[in-house]
């Protein structure tokens, strides 16, 4: 079910995602 990829690297993926949102929601 867990891709296997290392936890640093969804932290990384999911703070980035995060990231985004907060400047979606900024821009608007």
């Amino acid at each position: 079910m867990w891709s296997p990829v290392p936890s640093h690297s969804l932290l990384a993926l999911v703070s980035r995602l995060w990231l985004f949102r907060l400047v979606s929601f900024n821009k608007v």
